[in-house]
């Protein structure tokens, strides 16, 4: 028997979402995230980034980025199937004109 289940949760640290997500995982599910356009990128199989929390996610698990991680995967995504310099991402990343090297 097939089932469609949807929740709608007022879940600020995502806590009981990855919960339920994860029981469903182990049941063999078949998980299709929806979400406004625009709220997340998927990037392969199983993940995910929601740039408005700023969040990546593996699965079910949230992989824990620093800030400068986070902002330069976030570009690269975004422009993805483009070739950039040391110094282009530099500037992006850092908004820095100049940076020290060795």
């Amino acid at each position: 028997m097939s089932k469609i289940i949807i929740l709608k949760l007022d879940d600020p640290d995502g806590f009981l979402y990855n919960y339920i997500l994860s029981l469903l995982l182990s049941r063999d599910a078949t998980i299709e995230t929806v979400t406004a356009e625009g709220a997340k990128i998927s990037v392969a199989p199983g993940l995910t980034v929601y740039p408005a929390q700023r969040r990546v996610y593996s699965k079910v698990s949230e992989i824990i980025l620093t800030r400068k991680e986070y902002d330069m995967l976030l570009y690269l995504l975004q422009n993805a199937n483009q070739v950039f310099s040391f110094t282009q991402i530099y500037k992006c990343i850092w908004k820095e004109s100049n940076y020290a090297t060795g």
